[in-house]
């Protein structure tokens, strides 16, 4: 069994963003990870799963330190800037393991704001990555209708690819490489996410030449996920693939206002909590 770091995601935008205005107007809290969210702070409830699971060797968190929570868990916390580019964090992320002579194959990336994930959704994807080494992207996606089935009007962003109606998950697996050469990828599609558009990412894609035998067959709706893939390592050279997952709290993160209500309800649902 191979175990992998976590980058937990736990700061913020440069600029406050509408969930954090509203849920939060008086400004106490420095990011939404730690706004209350059932009895304790947003991102322990991620961390509770991550620290459950056999496949993960130590969590780093990236956008917080000690003094900001009481959190438990196997947790090391990466000096880097709370407000700042993701980009600007995968680097710190990075920079920090290989100073303490960690040098990972591969790295697991998730975020504070899916309170909704289960164990078994994480294992999943986990287990998945086990026949994946040598890769250097691994994207979860989970089905639209276990999202919309679950949590109702989940208003997530929709990619149609082939027989697949797919929203992107919040865990995903990079090399190094990806993240030592991979700027622009990872700073667009940085951009591309939080316009919660999985098209605008495909027409990221498509202005890769070697991509386009692919990718117009997404556009089309002929493609298959496998299409889709394969267009991708030819734009970037990279070894990728997509794991289709069934956890929708995966697929369900807290970006706008309204989530927080709909995500409330949903882990109240799953925990068995009053």
């Amino acid at each position: 069994m191979i175990k992998f770091p976590v980058f937990l995601f736990a700061g913020r935008d440069e600029i406050r963003r509408d969930l954090l205005v509203f849920h939060d107007p008086s400004e106490k809290y420095k990011a939404k990870s730690l706004l209350p969210f059932l009895g304790k702070p947003l991102v322990q409830w991620v961390i509770d799963v991550l620290d459950e699971s056999e496949y993960v060797d130590k969590i780093y968190v990236l956008g917080l330190d000690e003094t900001d929570a009481d959190l438990s868990g196997n947790l090391e916390y990466v000096p880097v800037r709370t407000r700042g580019t993701l980009y600007s964090k995968y680097k710190a992320g990075l920079k920090y393991l290989r100073s303490k002579d960690i040098n990972p194959e591969n790295i697991i990336i998730t975020f504070s704001d899916i309170p909704g994930m289960t164990l078994e959704g994480f294992n999943q994807f986990m287990e998945a990555l086990q026949d994946r080494v040598g890769y250097d992207f691994v994207l979860g996606a989970v089905p639209a209708d276990i999202i919309e089935n679950a949590i109702p009007n989940s208003e997530r962003a929709v990619a149609r690819i082939g027989k697949h109606n797919l929203v992107q998950g919040d865990v995903l697996f990079l090399s190094p490489r990806v993240i030592d050469e991979g700027k622009e990828v990872i700073i667009s599609f940085s951009n591309l996410r939080k316009k919660r558009s999985f098209r605008q990412i495909l027409k990221f894609v498509a202005k890769k030449p070697k991509s386009w035998s692919k990718i117009l067959k997404v556009f089309m709706k002929t493609a298959t996920l496998d299409d889709a893939v394969i267009g991708f390592e030819r734009a970037f050279n990279c070894k990728a693939d997509v794991v289709l997952l069934d956890d929708p709290g995966i697929g369900m993160d807290m970006d706008l206002p309204q989530d927080f209500e709909k995500l409330e309800n949903y882990v109240k649902k799953i925990k068995k909590i009053d």
